[in-house]
């Protein structure tokens, strides 16, 4: 009698917390359990259910309710969605599913209790899984596990159901460059790829940003980059593509061919390094060039200045990124000078109207290409396609090991290198940015990244390597370019 007493008391408690709750269409069992005739909705804040679950003929929701546990949950399920909650791992997680899991935005650190075998889709969208251990063995659907920190796969997964989704577009993204794909391209794709908009709404891959996030991350694979591009990380789109290390002599005739056709010596300023898909442009300068005799000749300039944008000012709402912002804008000249500021899109239209009324055909001759070319055509509705010629890519490859092998019997080229000094950006060789190799050359650096000011600047260098190149060009610099080379495979 008392043992009767006590189990209507803990139904009628199970009862009022069903009541309590909101659930609804519930059966409570003999063993206090409860099965729920539909779908099962549960959306308070609690850390874990206050009810253990028997069945559910529908569907379960249990989103942002801060749920640190599964108990409670039933052994079978058909789709469930757990999303917003603060779940570590998946210990107590239903043993089969007959439909699709959703875990997108919580703390998982591990798949621990995760079914083997899942007939529907996977989405482990934004946690914090750095592996693959515990994955299932079989997902019939899609597999989302992008922005995770995710460091190797130990367990391997399919690349193509992987992604074949991203964020809510339920799309194949079917590239010829996911072939190229290893387990470390992979891993360093899914991490950021969200952060650098890769892929649009149809699935296709913006190879310009693929090439900025590799870049970023030091991901420049020799066997990985012609896939990104089309054309490997030199200097000149031409018979370059194939040899990074030709000789000096090969090389100034190659480059000379190409300068010959006329040049434009371009420099951007940004509000930051991120990338086209947060910053924004904030000035764009170039100057048209014609060569003769290692001499180049100015022709015409471009140099417009950009408002800042909606997205932009909203920034410096934010105390953090505010300061960060302004000390940018101050380091880039922003608000020098009287140059009108116009719209970032107008500007474009006119530097590209500029482009092809002065030599639609002519090189673009930038330091630090690719980041240029990413805000170029990543804040354009269309792409630049002219020849680039990266003056970084000649100091890494050319005039440093030049420097190098001539300091192996003259000290002053030892104290030139040593003046350069090195740069993590370089993986810690030989620093090739043009705030480094100015100065070691006497240039005056005065208005330093204002955009004009570097177009200038570059002509100047390249002239020097040019002459510096041509009164060495039979020396073999070979085992330099090797070494750094060698680092473009991480």
């Amino acid at each position: 009698m008392i043992r009767l007493f006590e189990d209507f008391n803990k139904q009628k408690e199970i009862q009022f917390i069903c009541e309590h709750y909101g659930i609804e269409n519930y059966t409570i069992n003999e063993n206090l359990t409860v099965d729920i005739n539909g779908d099962f909705i549960f959306n308070h804040i609690v850390t874990k259910l206050p009810i253990k679950l028997n069945k559910v003929s529908g569907n379960i929701y249990i989103n942002n309710c801060g749920l640190t546990t599964l108990e409670g949950l039933p052994e079978y399920i058909n789709d469930i969605e757990l999303t917003g909650n603060r779940l570590t791992n998946l210990i107590g997680f239903p043993k089969h599913c007959n439909g699709n899991i959703d875990l997108s935005n919580n703390q998982l650190t591990s798949l621990e209790g995760i079914p083997k075998g899942i007939n529907g889709n996977l989405t482990l969208y934004k946690n914090k899984l750095t592996n693959t251990d515990y994955f299932p063995d079989v997902v019939e659907g899609y597999i989302d596990i992008i922005a995770n920190p995710i460091t190797h796969f130990t367990k391997q997964c399919d690349c193509w159901s992987i992604f074949s989704i991203f964020s809510n577009y339920k799309r194949f993204y079917k590239d010829e460059i996911m072939f190229e794909l290893s387990d470390q391209d992979l891993c360093i794709l899914l991490r950021y790829c969200e952060d650098y908009n890769i892929f649009d709404k149809e699935g296709n891959v913006n190879r310009n940003r693929l090439e900025r996030l590799f870049k970023d991350n030091k991901f420049w694979y020799i066997h990985f980059y012609p896939y990104i591009c089309g054309k490997y990380p030199t200097m000149i789109k031409s018979d370059l593509n194939v040899n990074w290390n030709l000789s000096i002599k090969d090389f100034l005739e190659l480059l000379e061919k190409e300068l010959y056709n006329g040049s434009f010596f371009i420099d951007v300023e940004t509000t930051g390094l991120l990338g086209s898909t947060y910053e924004q442009l904030t000035q764009i300068s170039s100057i048209y060039t014609t060569y003769k005799n290692g001499k180049f000749e100015k022709v015409d300039t471009f140099n417009q200045k950009i408002k800042l944008t909606q997205e932009t000012r909203q920034r410096f709402l934010n105390e953090e990124t505010s300061k960060q912002l302004k000390w940018v804008l101050q380091f880039n000249h922003y608000g020098d000078g009287d140059l009108k500021y116009i719209n970032e899109i107008k500007s474009l239209e006119s530097f590209d109207k500029w482009i092809l009324e002065t030599n639609e055909n002519g090189n673009f001759i930038i330091q630090n290409a690719s980041f240029d070319m990413d805000m170029l055509n990543g804040r354009y509705y269309k792409e630049f396609t002219n020849n680039i010629i990266d003056t970084k890519m000649i100091i890494q490859l050319y005039y440093i090991p030049l420097l190098q092998k001539l300091s192996e019997t003259d000290n002053k080229y030892k104290d030139i290198l040593d003046k350069i000094g090195t740069s993590e950006r370089d993986n810690g060789l030989i620093s090739s940015s043009l705030s480094k190799i100015g100065p070691s050359m006497g240039l005056d650096m005065t208005n330093y990244h204002d955009g004009l000011k570097d177009c200038e600047l570059t002509i100047s260098m390249l002239e020097n390597m040019i002459d510096f190149l041509k009164m060495n060009i039979n020396k073999d610099i070979k085992k330099y370019q090797d070494e750094r080379i060698s680092t473009y495979i991480i």
